[in-house]
């Protein structure tokens, strides 16, 4: 992993002001216990922090034992982050060795001013991540690591190694590929550096990536529009915009859906016809307690999706510093026995920390979901009857915790069974109400307001009692 490499003071910090800057007070012996160190390393890291970031801070103080820290409302915890890394040497020197840059522990000790015996040490770090990670025999991740890096490490500080012509054009076409869409700052960068990455690797290196894993829901034909053609096969070429599709389909987080939203059919019989998609879900379902709503909203699709993409990337495209947060998963005995089956059956990946951590804190989302959001499904005898209903419905309940399931249904028994609990509310014409049940709400149109008012009080579980 990355973290075994980074100067051990720079990760230190890193994983104080995310702590710091999550829960805003923070144990100090907790801290020291965690991160191994003494209370005057603790101390001296914090000092560091209020002298290099005060600009960033309202108040930064220790009492009783508790660190406690006030950041500015408009601060992004990403700047101080990227503060903090591009002070590695070993990210720095990572990235120039991956271009492809001659380094050697002669060149740093000498740019870095730093010993010889540093250098070398430093050296040998970057040998081993390179041959620890498969980068020299795998182009796919090795980009991928490029693109992670370019997020932490300020670019004109190596403006020498880029083709400025290369370098224009990636810029230009990054700017015209996001448009409109809001997307930090660094993330352009990213997108910037995967471009110009095709300009110079696609006709030297093959990406192998399996296109058909990522067919069901990412296009290409914006790609294919804007970015120029090189000289590659038919095949080659399409991977390089698959890739590139990807690249742009994380970095702008382009599903704009309420998250919790019932995904379409269409978008979730595609994704469950791949295989290892299909298993994935199984293995949730088995041991994570998670009910039948959450598995058909967009956020659980988009999770297991990306999971897998990730997965098969081979590297994800921000650092996360999971490794603290990832035990506390992974001493859950559920998460456990999910991880295992998981890699018992697909022993090709390596599961990196921070794509398995983000899944993972994605997963116990969901889970928290479970108990309190609801879901609502609509029984009406015509097609444009339902449409009426479920305009209705959408445009007054604006609480992305409820969800309205958009599937038509003619009667009762066509809802399955097991979709049935105690959070679904089944919304049904009063024509064709066929049984009585505390989950059945009957609606017409010619009771518009009493039946609305129903629903409302059912969603938010206001009693008989209440009413009156």
């Amino acid at each position: 992993m990355i973290y075994s490499y980074i100067e051990k003071g720079i990760l230190r910090r890193s994983i104080i002001i995310i702590q710091l800057f999550l829960k805003n007070k923070i144990c100090l012996d907790d801290l020291i216990q965690e991160l191994e160190v003494s209370h005057m390393t603790i101390r001296n890291d914090l000092l560091y922090f209020s002298e290099h970031y005060s600009s960033y801070i309202d108040y930064l103080y220790t009492r009783s034992g508790k660190i406690q820290i006030h950041f500015k409302k408009e601060i992004d915890l990403c700047d101080i982050l990227c503060d903090l890394l591009s002070q590695s040497l070993f990210l720095r020197y990572l990235f120039l060795a991956l271009m492809e840059e001659t380094i050697s522990t002669r060149l740093i000790s000498n740019r870095e001013n730093i010993s010889f015996s540093s250098a070398h040490k430093l050296f040998n770090h970057i040998q081993q991540f390179i041959e620890e990670e498969s980068l020299k025999e795998n182009e796919c991740k090795k980009r991928m690591v490029l693109i992670c890096l370019s997020h932490y490490i300020p670019l004109d500080t190596l403006s020498d190694i880029f083709d400025p012509n290369w370098l224009d054009q990636a810029m230009r076409l990054s700017n015209q590929i996001l448009g409109d869409k809001i997307v930090h700052k660094l993330n352009q960068t990213q997108l910037m550096v995967a471009i110009y990455l095709y300009f110079d690797r696609a006709t030297l290196y093959q990406l192998e990536i399996q296109k058909q894993d990522f067919a069901q829901f990412l296009s290409i034909e914006e790609i294919k529009s804007l970015i120029p053609r090189l000289g590659l096969s038919e095949e080659e070429q399409e991977t390089e915009f698959f890739f590139l599709s990807l690249i742009i389909y994380y970095l702008s987080e382009s599903d704009t859906h309420n998250p919790l939203t019932s995904i379409h059919p269409n978008i979730q019989f595609k994704l469950e016809s791949h295989p290892e998609f299909q298993k994935l879900r199984e293995l949730i379902f088995a041991y994570l307690p998670l009910n039948h709503s959450v598995f058909q909203t967009h956020l659980f699709y988009y999770v297991l999706q990306k999971f897998l993409t990730f997965q098969k990337l081979g590297f994800p495209l921000q650092l996360a510093f999971s490794k603290t947060y990832l035990l506390d998963y992974l001493q859950q005995e559920n998460y456990q026995q999910f991880l295992m089956s998981w890699e018992m059956e697909n022993p090709q990946y390596s599961n990196n920390e921070d794509i398995l951590f983000e899944f993972f804190y994605y997963l116990e989302l969901l889970e928290e979901y479970n108990n309190i959001h609801k879901y609502i499904y609509i029984v009406s005898p015509t097609r444009e009857h339902f449409h009426m209903i479920y305009n209705i419905l959408t445009t007054l309940i604006q609480n992305q915790m409820i969800i309205i399931d958009h599937h038509h249904y003619h009667s009762i028994e066509e809802i399955p069974k097991e979709n049935q609990d105690q959070n679904t509310i089944i919304v049904c014409d009063r024509h064709i109400r066929e049984q009585e049940s505390t989950q059945i709400i009957p609606f017409s149109f010619n009771h518009l307001n009493e039946d609305l008012l129903e629903i409302h009080r059912k969603i938010y579980n206001i009693d008989e009692e209440s009413k009156s």
